[in-house]
């Protein structure tokens, strides 16, 4: 089940690549200045939740972690043209493991699947030059 979204994950980027990306941006005539962090350019709110830190955690130490690694690594270094989808994909992942982890059946297994997610993310990031 958990490599089933990192599949659609994968075939959302490469769609996304294939048809060219999103729009650019006009360049700004001088930088704002802002009292938080500015936003990350050609970004949805969710990239930008996660970036902030804004996202609400599972409440499993290693969905946790792996979303938090997954997440630094996505905002930092993959291209923004795919940047939205895989973040978007991740935050359905969280809040599946979130539902989850409102039982104690559910919780029981999240740790192990977030392990075995955060292995698969270190191998397919691994071409953007993640490194954990």
């Amino acid at each position: 089940m958990r490599i089933h979204w990192m599949a659609a994950a994968a075939a959302g980027v490469l769609l996304t690549l294939a048809c060219g990306g999103g729009e650019k941006a006009a360049p700004a005539a001088e930088a704002p200045t802002y009292d938080s962090p500015p936003p990350l350019p050609g970004t949805s709110a969710v990239v930008q939740a996660f970036a902030t830190g804004a996202v609400a955690d599972v409440g499993v130490k290693e969905c946790d972690d792996y979303l938090k690694q997954y997440t630094e690594c996505v905002s930092s270094r993959v291209p923004e043209q795919v940047r939205t989808a895989m973040i978007a994909a991740v935050d359905q992942s969280r809040g599946r493991w979130k539902a989850a982890a409102a039982t104690p059946e559910g919780r029981a297994g999240l740790a192990q699947s977030c392990t075995q997610a955060l292995r698969a993310a270190k191998a397919s990031l691994q071409a953007y030059g993640c490194t954990w």
